[in-house]
């Protein structure tokens, strides 16, 4: 055969990265709600790639518990609701005290200038008032430098999906320059701890990070419950707004389609069978990964 007459085919494995990016991000903003279906004969055929690397993304996305099967259904969006997230952001105090409690006897320079790198991109995004996916990437990834240099895998792996989960409600307490602000300055406090190989510092700044969140989401939460007694519904930005109860006006898809407003069960058919991704309202979600389907 002279000359190549076949184009080159990605592995599998970076198609299912690709796919996991892609779903990862449409969850974290909130392009795909709480509760929606991940059918992988639907997902594949928007992404225009086979079922293989679809579904290994998808079972990525409950591993790191950003979506959960559901008995009958098959895979979703997980679903928080406000009071399991403020409870869980008990369970995250710990777990993060101790990576970093971890992180401070592993530390090395080189994993140190990667955790002050990552810092310092987040404090230039807090200074052009970057959008919330731009912060929400930058503390995953910091984050989730900090469980893997603990050097404990089962730790990694149950803190991993506390974080998941806990990021889903990251929009409400990234609204506003403040709290991104707040957030980097405590961020600071435990890299300092780390570098200086001081666990006992590490743990207490790890720890009074979390606690801060919870305050800060605490606060938001009864804000939302405030509203709802007065009778103004769910305000945007709340748990309530982004754990799916509604969705206000100014949603958009990624290529600024405006979303109607609609109910958690809105954008589903009442005909769907499990496992299929009903789209009345809108398409939802990804671009296309190349050219066609494999």
């Amino acid at each position: 055969m002279d000359g190549a007459v076949l184009d080159s085919v990605e592995p599998v494995e970076l198609l299912a990265t690709r796919a996991y990016e892609k779903l990862r991000d449409a969850i974290l903003a909130y392009r795909l709600l709480p509760g929606d279906r991940l059918s992988v004969p639907d997902l594949a055929r928007q992404m225009r790639i086979s079922r293989s690397p679809v579904r290994e993304a998808v079972q990525r996305l409950i591993h790191e518990g950003l979506a959960e099967h559901v008995t009958h259904r098959g895979a979703e969006v997980a679903r928080v609701e406000p009071i399991d997230l403020l409870q869980l952001y008990v369970v995250r105090e710990v777990l993060e005290g101790l990576a970093a409690r971890l992180a401070a006897q592993h530390v090395d320079p080189e994993t140190s200038a990667a955790l002050q790198l990552i810092l310092e991109r987040h404090e230039q995004a807090v200074l052009r008032d970057d959008d919330d996916k731009t912060h929400t990437e930058l503390d995953i990834e910091f984050h989730r430098r900090i469980r893997e240099l603990g050097g404990n895998p089962h730790l990694s792996e149950m803190l991993g999906r506390v974080q998941g989960r806990a990021h889903l409600a990251l929009h409400s307490l990234w609204r506003g320059k403040e709290a991104s602000r707040l957030a980097v300055r405590e961020h600071r406090r435990i890299l300092a701890a780390i570098v200086a190989a001081d666990p006992d510092a590490a743990e207490q700044a790890a720890r009074a990070h979390v606690v801060a969140l919870r305050t800060r989401l605490s606060q938001t939460v009864k804000g939302s419950d405030s509203s709802r007694r007065d009778g103004g519904g769910p305000t945007v930005g709340s748990p309530r707004w982004i754990l799916g109860e509604t969705v206000g006006d100014d949603s958009s898809l990624s290529d600024g389609t405006p979303l109607p407003a609609r109910r958690r069960q809105g954008n589903r058919s009442p005909t769907s069978s499990p496992g299929v991704m009903a789209t009345t309202d809108h398409t939802i979600v990804v671009n296309e990964l190349q050219g066609g389907p494999q």
